[in-house]
């Protein structure tokens, strides 16, 4: 009986033991997912963004001085502008590369979110800014890998406002913005590209180049389409800068009867001189030729390129 009681008490005793193991590994009752939900990182102090000076690109490069996350600086008007480092959303890339969401105010009634990728650490330097929105909500801010062709992908989880809503109105519409992180500069996805090509997919697949591909002269471009994108068996190409300037122009040319709805191989060759612009960011068109010049019967489809400069 004893040795029964001994053992009954042995277990009571671990039990107790091994819930309070528990609870100090586990404070608040908190689920373990709780944990792996909080996805949101905050500003290291090697960093220090918050207490820092940088200039403003999209501001006439105007140099912004910030004390524990707040900053001013000059807008060439009465009220200065006001730089504010929102210190939920922050995340080391490696590399010396920090990304961050800054909420700047230039002397009116907007409230301008954007991304910032910062460099070197020890000498911080704001090296490129994206526009978000005004007078938008910030949930989340995540780093991906591998998406898009970029080594590091940035997804800044948004509430913003129906195209019919006042300012003033809250913002409850739920949006992704994705953000390529392109050495020193950040490349805005402003559509999933590969949504928008899916939408061509029963007209014309590209199959080069890729959505986002860093390119060089001569560009190779191959894939498939239906007969009625073509002309005498032709159709126009045009490559352009992240401004719209047109670079080059060019045809493919299908490799079969293009005298058919049904799909035909295409191919063709684009020669250029790499942009003298900031940005490496473009766009390659492929225009449905349209010998009558109707309106109606213009499409294109667009494959958002990189420069290899």
């Amino acid at each position: 009986m004893k040795f029964v009681q001994f053992i009954f008490f042995a277990l009571v005793a671990g039990l107790i033991v091994y819930f309070i193991v528990v609870a100090a590994q586990n404070p608040g009752n908190q689920k373990p997912y709780d944990q792996i939900k909080d996805r949101k990182s905050t500003s290291t102090p090697i960093w220090d963004i918050e207490n820092s000076t940088f200039s403003l690109s999209d501001f006439d490069d105007a140099s912004a001085e910030l004390s524990d996350g707040v900053g001013s600086f000059e807008t060439g008007g009465i009220i200065p502008g006001t730089v504010i480092i929102e210190g939920d959303f922050g995340s080391s890339l490696g590399q010396d590369r920090y990304i961050v969401i800054m909420t700047i105010n230039s002397g009116g009634t907007g409230a301008f979110s954007y991304a910032g990728l910062f460099k070197n650490p020890n000498d911080i330097v704001l090296s490129d800014m994206e526009f978000l929105g005004d007078r938008i909500i910030v949930d989340d801010l995540l780093v991906a890998k591998g998406k898009y062709l970029f080594d590091t992908t940035i997804l800044v989880e948004i509430k913003n406002r129906k195209p019919d809503e006042a300012f003033a109105s809250v913002p409850t519409v739920s949006e992704t913005i994705i953000l390529g992180v392109d050495g020193d500069q950040l490349v805005q996805i402003d559509d999933n590209p590969e949504k928008t090509i899916s939408e061509y997919a029963d007209m014309i697949i590209v199959d080069n180049p890729n959505p986002y591909e860093i390119i060089t002269s001569p560009l190779s471009i191959s894939g498939r389409a239906r007969g009625t994108w073509f002309f005498e068996g032709d159709s126009p190409v045009s490559l352009v800068d992240w401004d719209g300037v047109e670079i080059a122009t060019g045809y493919i040319t299908a490799q079969g009867d293009w005298m058919t709805s049904e799909f035909v191989d295409f191919s063709g060759t684009l020669t250029f001189t790499d942009p003298n612009v900031p940005y490496n960011n473009g766009t390659l068109i492929l225009m449905r030729d349209n010998p009558s010049d109707l309106p109606e019967n213009d499409d294109a489809i667009e494959i958002p390129i990189r420069f290899a400069f």
